[in-house]
């Protein structure tokens, strides 16, 4: 498997382990004058340090190909530090959200997602989650605070573009809690907060942002050896011959992960 984000291996944050942010010099990213990870190239030549060998030989390929976005996820496990017998709040249940919920069920968590589809939430509850909240139906702040007995969650994973409701979160949290604003925001924004309401309570709040190599070698393990079930998340699989349409349908909201077999 290739680890799509590159980095340098010589700047402060690569000898720290947080490669996902290195500051050093930028590398190509363009292959066959198409922007991104060389993904749509007919060939790329890349470092060796970036190929991540799969743990056993019958690994499904389709399966590994959850890499990426299951590194990003464990990256974001990492950074909020999710423990046995933890409630963890998920808000949102697509694919980034499901992978969440996925995670922190394997880190023995009482796992809740926040989602207002039907067929999403329904979903998370088959894959282990232990309760869906519709936000269309209840105040979803209120109803986690009645979960826990008014102490609230121990984590916030926000993976929505939702920029209005970020802030409103944070009081979702318990005393030491933490949130992690998993994706970016489009358009950006201000979130407002109340500085003492941190102070007071030491909540902490912090972001995600791509996968460390740590992480993806991690990833490659989990889906090598079908540790975590990924296959309910792919919705539909198209030949090279319709990857026009593979894109079309990637892009609607009723799927999770469309696949391109590049064999066929």
């Amino acid at each position: 498997m290739v680890k799509t984000y590159d980095s340098c291996g010589q700047c402060e944050a690569c000898y720290r382990g947080d490669d996902n942010l290195c500051t050093g010099k930028s590398k190509k990213r363009f292959y066959d004058g198409i922007p991104g990870s060389g993904g749509m190239a007919q060939y790329i030549a890349i470092s060796s340090t970036r190929v991540f060998a799969l743990p056993n030989s019958d690994a499904d390929l389709d399966i590994c190909a959850f890499a990426e976005p299951t590194a990003c996820c464990l990256r974001s496990m990492e950074n909020a530090n999710v423990g046995f017998g933890e409630d963890v709040v998920i808000v949102g249940g697509g694919i980034m959200g499901q992978l969440h919920a996925l995670l922190s069920k394997k880190r023995g968590a009482r796992v809740m997602v926040v989602e207002p589809d039907a067929a999403r939430r329904e979903t998370a509850l088959k894959l282990g989650a232990d309760i869906a909240i519709n936000p269309m139906e209840v105040n979803a702040i209120e109803r986690i605070k009645e979960l826990t007995n008014g102490r609230g969650a121990h984590v916030v994973f926000f993976t929505v573009n939702v920029l209005k409701l970020a802030g409103d979160y944070i009081d979702a949290l318990a005393k030491k809690g933490r949130i992690v604003y998993y994706g970016s925001f489009h358009p950006a924004g201000e979130v407002p907060f109340e500085p003492n309401k941190i102070h007071y309570s030491e909540k902490t709040i912090t972001g995600s942002f791509s996968p460390t190599v740590k992480a993806f070698w991690e990833a490659t393990r989990l889906l090598g050896y079908k540790l975590i079930d990924v296959e309910p998340f792919i919705s539909e699989r198209y030949g090279m011959d319709q990857c026009q349409k593979a894109f079309e349908r990637a892009s609607s909201p009723d799927t999770f992960r469309v696949l391109i077999d590049l064999t066929k």
